[in-house]
């Protein structure tokens, strides 16, 4: 690295010829420009695929659920980014969308299915009875239905209760043998005293 010392070209900025000039800690210097490394090995490549499926995900929740919960969950963090922290190892490099994702995190009593049954234009879901832990009766119930190949999220946030015994949650038509993910979760209170659980999801495919 050349340093700089007030000679007749004063200082340097930016890529001239084959040197890069700039500043650090008010001392002017030069280096070799390099042309940046852009690697190909297969676990890089396997990484930016999954951030990839990530990505187009997050944002189809943007709004009711990376704002809405994430953010609350991550002072130290945006929502955003701690969603992506938390989920693009389980994405699929190839297939994308697994039923290993999250769409909440939390420490209360997880919601579950005993049955998910995907039709053209609604899901059909059975919760499992309670396993005894600190889940209520009126603990609100939330759904988040994914279809990979239009990128499109339907969401409600209060669909049911936990004591519910079933429910169906309707949306536009997505046609017979269209893959989805389903994920439910449960939550209770607002703001800091909002305690979510971590979502249970499900690959389904919609039948007739």
């Amino acid at each position: 690295m050349g340093v700089i010392k007030n000679g007749i070209l004063g200082g340097v900025a930016g890529k001239v010829a084959g040197v890069v000039g700039a500043r650090w800690k008010n001392v002017q210097y030069l280096r070799g420009y390099a042309i940046p490394a852009n690697p190909r090995s297969v676990a890089q490549t396997t990484q930016r695929s999954k951030f990839g499926f990530c990505v187009q995900f997050a944002k189809t929740i943007l709004i009711p659920i990376i704002n809405g919960y994430w953010e609350l969950k991550s002072p130290n963090m945006s929502g955003y980014n701690s969603f992506m922290k938390a989920n693009v190892a389980n994405f699929d490099s190839v297939d994308g969308i697994t039923n290993l994702i999250r769409v909440t995190e939390g420490n209360l009593e997880q919601i579950t299915a005993s049955s998910v049954t995907a039709r053209a234009t609604e899901v059909e879901i059975n919760i499992a009875a309670s396993s005894g832990g600190d889940g209520l009766a009126t603990d609100k119930v939330g759904i988040v239905v994914y279809n990979q190949a239009k990128n499109i999220s339907y969401i409600d946030t209060d669909i049911s209760t936990r004591s519910g015994v079933n429910f169906t949650f309707t949306f536009p038509t997505q046609g017979i043998g269209t893959e989805l993910y389903v994920a439910i979760f449960g939550y209770r209170g607002t703001g800091k005293n909002l305690y979510m659980s971590t979502s249970e999801a499900y690959i389904v495919t919609t039948i007739v």
